[in-house]
């Protein structure tokens, strides 16, 4: 599983609700790309108001030695609006398994 880490959107579903994630269906990154296809689609642009807003997607993500994790963004901006300061939750199943249950 060396060298397989990927990630899958799990649409249509709420952080709270995703229980364990699954094990295959996982887009890795090309070799000379540093983002994930998947992962690079994760917001609302607002033509109006030049604002970035996170769709509401949660994220399986599977690491490189095949541990998973759940996450979702929350947001992009620090306070008054200045870009930069990526918000996010997630929980990490470090002892091996799909599951991702918050304590």
């Amino acid at each position: 599983m060396e060298g397989q880490a990927g990630a899958t959107s799990l649409e249509d579903i709420t952080f709270e609700s995703v229980s364990s994630v699954p094990e295959i269906g996982y887009v890795m990154a090309e070799r000379n790309d540093s983002v994930n296809a998947v992962l690079e689609d994760w917001y609302n642009y607002s033509i109006t108001s030049h604002l970035l807003q996170p769709k509401p997607i949660v994220y399986a993500i599977r690491t490189a030695d095949g541990r998973y994790a759940k996450l979702e963004i929350l947001g992009y901006y620090c306070v008054g609006v200045l870009p930069g300061c990526t918000t996010f939750r997630y929980v990490y199943q470090g002892g091996g398994g799909t599951d991702v249950i918050s304590n």
